[in-house]
């Protein structure tokens, strides 16, 4: 049996990072690396971090 997320379980994750990305709680550095696909394309890893909250 498959599930899918609930989207209004999504859209307020979203938001609480959004706000704690605005609020300054996040580190997250630029894009690195970037790994170019010779006739593919790219790759490119998005790193972030921010406390727990529990």
């Amino acid at each position: 049996m498959k599930t899918c997320i609930d989207l209004r379980q999504l859209l307020e994750a979203l938001a609480g990072g959004f706000k704690a990305l605005a609020g300054g709680k996040v580190v997250n550095p630029a894009r690195w690396p970037q790994l170019d696909i010779p006739d593919a394309g790219y790759s490119l890893a998005m790193p972030a971090w921010m406390a727990a909250c529990i």
